[in-house]
């Protein structure tokens, strides 16, 4: 999952909602599912795959899914009470989505810790540096 669930709470207030693994579980995995769904096209399934944690997700990401996450939780319990979505709940979950939106057309730039931003193609996820001298290969060399 992308979001931890203080980056859940964050979006809901402390004394109303208080988020813990058991009402935040299935939240959380459809905000990481919509997230993913809509960031496969925008980056690299290998980009996409190497955020496998929260710990490993970039900050934008986290707080998006956060955010979604906590749109369908704040939904979910309101509208036990009322048949109308919350009007919260769908401004958070608009505001994810926009936000989304803004990423894939290249508004929003996603950066990791360091603040440089993340390679849609995910050509620096794999680097190899090789431990001596040595080349690995050289531009005689013949492939099949």
């Amino acid at each position: 999952m992308f979001a931890s669930r203080e980056d859940i709470q964050a979006w809901l207030v402390n004394h109303k909602i208080t988020v813990d693994d058991a009402n935040s579980e299935k939240p959380n995995l459809e905000a990481t599912r919509t997230v993913r769904g809509q960031l496969i096209g925008t980056f690299n399934v290998s980009v996409v795959n190497s955020w496998d944690s929260p710990d490993t997700t970039p900050e934008m990401i986290r707080s998006i899914s956060g955010q979604l996450a906590a749109a369908y939780l704040y939904i979910a319990l309101y509208t036990e009470d009322v048949t109308d979505v919350p009007a919260y709940g769908q401004w958070l979950y608009n505001q994810a989505i926009a936000r989304l939106a803004d990423i894939k057309s290249g508004v929003l730039t996603v950066v990791d810790d360091n603040d440089v931003p993340i390679d849609p193609e995910g050509a620096n996820l794999f680097a190899f540096f090789p431990t001596d001298n040595t080349p690995i290969f050289s531009m005689t060399d013949n492939f099949a």
